[in-house]
């Protein structure tokens, strides 16, 4: 018969505990925790021996039954439905050993500061899973960039024509806010990677052990400085959900631009048949699905948020199972609603089609380049720009009233305007008029760092380039360290098996 652990109580949980808190709790834990557990526990058992606070035996005889493990498939353990995870592992330990020796794998911690510390381990992964994405998904917009440098578009304030811009400026510009999606994770991470190992239930412990040594063989940067926070603290979770619901916001904006673009009305790119669906009803439908359902994930992401700062807040600053079990249990669905979008988003922009006639085409309505023309009239005749401004707003409205688009804006339209707002005749010369309202043109003279002329845009693809070549080093040098404090464990380990 296992050995359940009751404590001071003389009953085991009730059957609703068991079925919907102890259960799920225990499945959820092994989907995400059981690798880092698994580490956690050699870790500690390797610092306890070299604390001289077990035997260099009963370190070598926990240690093979915890490489074991790793061999073994969960239901291997045969988990006792009334423990945690932990408790069914320290129970395996024990079986494949003694009571006495099995026993001591607990000395000087709590299930408190270990699933801190397995928390922390898994969502350090888990942050460079996501970060990964986004640089895959930055990558795919400045490659479609880098091919569209003078593909001509509107640019819109107000959903409406506003300045001619190209369709690599808006890709740029959007990768832009994805890097700094990255940077808000990388400060997670940096959040996130401290260890709250030694911190006990919360006031430590009276055993010489080394918090600086499990730390080095997990591969934090350094211990907790206070106990009472190792324990009580998740606001590394809020960090990252936080950092995730603005990705989200960030990518959702982006999807709505891409539907819009996508319509009959807009006509300005085309979703590819794979990321599209069809009416059961009206044969002529080519729907974008797979994007509104990605859009639509953004709110449960933000949900995820919501539930997490709520959980905390009610709480007081200690140690509940309110932070244990239930915040990362917000956190979990987040990540894959984040990662699934994100690879969905960057195979959408790999396969998408540019019209770049049709987007030239809208680029030249709507009267999207007489600001120039404003500016034309300021820099040559040295009026003041809102003079300029309604003058050229009269004219705008006189082309409407007489049906005409921007192309047929005339130096006498530009006189007739200017007489009846400012008195005056500008006779400006037909060449640069035309020339002005060219969307084209247009763009080319916005040559001002941050701008969408090609020659900026050029600078700016290669800034973030270069930007993503850091930011893959960063990650690289992570994961490097992670996997430096695995092979430490290893070589400790071997001097017990």
């Amino acid at each position: 018969m296992r050995r359940i652990l009751k404590g001071r109580l003389s009953k085991g949980p009730a059957k609703e505990v068991v079925k919907y808190l102890i259960l799920p709790g225990v499945k959820e834990a092994t989907n995400y925790l059981f690798e880092a557990i698994s580490q956690i526990n050699k870790a500690h058992v390797v610092m306890l021996a070299e604390q001289k606070i077990i035997t260099r035996q009963e370190a070598g005889e926990i240690l093979k039954v915890l490489c074991s493990l790793d061999e073994k498939s969960v239901d291997q353990i045969q988990l006792t439905k009334e423990d945690d995870l932990y408790m069914n592992i320290e129970n395996f330990v024990i079986k494949r050993t003694t009571r006495e020796t099995g026993g001591k794998i607990h000395i000087g911690r709590s299930r408190n500061d270990l699933y801190a510390t397995a928390f922390r381990m898994v969502i350090r992964d888990k942050i460079d899973d996501v970060i990964k994405e986004l640089i895959k998904l930055k990558k795919e917009e400045l490659k479609l960039a880098e091919n569209n440098l003078e593909t001509v578009m509107p640019g819109y304030t107000h959903l409406e024509h506003a300045q001619p811009i190209t369709l690599a400026h808006y890709l740029v510009g959007h990768s832009t806010a994805i890097t700094r999606d990255v940077t808000r994770l990388e400060n997670a991470y940096e959040f996130t990677n401290i260890n709250p190992l030694g911190a006990g239930a919360l006031a430590t412990t009276s055993f010489p052990i080394s918090r600086e040594r499990t730390t080095e063989l997990l591969g934090f940067k350094e211990p907790m400085a206070n106990s009472l926070d190792a324990v009580a603290s998740r606001d590394y979770i809020l960090d990252f959900i936080s950092a995730l619901a603005i990705t989200m916001s960030d990518v959702s904006r982006l999807i709505e631009d891409l539907i819009l673009w996508n319509t009959l009305e807009f006509g300005m790119v085309e979703i590819a048949d794979e990321y599209a669906g069809t009416s059961s009803i009206m044969p002529q439908k080519k729907n974008p699905f797979s994007l509104e359902h990605c859009r639509a994930k953004t709110g449960h992401v933000y949900g995820s948020l919501v539930a997490a700062l709520t959980i905390i807040k009610g709480i007081p600053f200690m140690h509940c199972r309110d932070t244990s079990g239930e915040v990362p249990s917000a956190l979990w669905p987040a990540i894959d609603q984040v990662v699934m979008t994100l690879r969905i988003v960057t195979g959408v922009l790999s396969t998408l089609k540019i019209n770049k006639e049709i987007m030239q085409k809208r680029a030249g309505e709507g009267f999207s380049t007489t600001t120039d023309l404003a500016d034309l009239i300021v820099r040559q005749k040295s009026l003041s720009f809102r003079t300029a401004h309604e003058i050229v707003a009269s004219v705008v409205a006189s082309a409407i009233r007489e049906k005409k688009d921007a192309s047929y804006i005339t130096s006498e339209m530009i006189d007739n305007s200017a007489k009846s707002i400012a008195n005056i005749s500008l006779n400006m010369d037909e060449k640069d008029v035309y020339s002005t309202m060219d969307p084209l043109e247009n763009v080319k003279r916005r040559n001002i760092k941050g701008g969408p002329a090609p020659v900026q845009v050029k600078k700016a693809l290669q800034e973030a380039k270069e930007r993503i070549t850091r930011e893959e080093s960063d990650l690289t040098r992570r994961e490097s360290l992670r996997m430096e404090a695995k092979k430490k464990l290893n070589e400790a380990m071997r001097a017990y098996i």
